[in-house]
């Protein structure tokens, strides 16, 4: 990065630190919700569970909105915007879809909605992150780099996850190897995620406090 984008983003610290601290509060603010959504199911409250659903999906709604922010200092983070908000109206669009018309839907189709799905989040997190190490780097290089690994951390939840989705979707009529594999390998995408989401919150948290160091300086 060249001196005269170094002295940019420096200049514009105080207003990146404040965008980027609300990209932290609206994820926290998420997983109450998603967390909530699950509950609701598992007691089969699907008319609660749905405004959880909503709820969380309004959230992310607001981040891809503080994306949108951040883009006036770099250009990049237009484009995750776009693709994040791309994948949350097809997840609400898909989630509403009534369960006979899912039921009667081919598997294969079943599964290429579900792949469209993750290489919509996939991208756009992989521009969003992008967009960070653009930010950091020549400013703070071992914090540009925490993206880059990141941006790998999910990549590789999320393959683990649309993986677990088509089994699902192809072995549906299957209980025994199912259960199988959810046995196996769930443990293992869950521990993938929640260090995925705590990982991504600690270097959020860096990057806001990075920026708000340097506005004081």
């Amino acid at each position: 990065m060249d001196n005269s984008n170094i002295y940019t983003i420096k200049l514009n610290a105080a207003y990146l630190a404040k965008w980027i601290r609300y990209i932290f509060i609206a994820i926290l603010a998420g997983t109450f919700f998603s967390f909530f959504e699950q509950l609701s199911q598992e007691y089969g409250e699907i008319a609660i569970s749905n405004g959880f659903f909503l709820s969380g999906a309004t959230i992310n709604i607001v981040i891809t909105y503080c994306l949108l922010k951040l883009a006036a200092v770099e250009k990049e983070f237009n484009k995750a915007a776009y693709f994040l908000f791309l994948h949350i109206l097809v997840g609400v669009i898909v989630t509403f879809i009534p369960e006979k018309t899912i039921s009667g839907i081919p598997d294969i189709i079943v599964i290429l909605i579900s792949i469209f799905q993750y290489c919509l989040i996939l991208y756009g997190e992989h521009l969003e992150c992008r967009s960070f190490n653009n930010l950091l780097t020549g400013i703070n290089d071992k914090l540009a780099k925490n993206w880059k690994t990141y941006r790998f951390i999910h990549f590789v939840t999320y393959i683990l996850l649309l993986l677990l989705t088509i089994v699902s979707t192809v072995y549906a009529d299957n209980i025994e190897k199912l259960v199988y594999f959810i046995v196996s390998w769930m443990p293992i995408i869950s521990m993938a995620i929640i260090f995925c989401y705590i990982y991504k919150l600690i270097i959020l948290h860096k990057s806001a406090k990075l920026f708000k160091n340097l506005e004081m300086q």
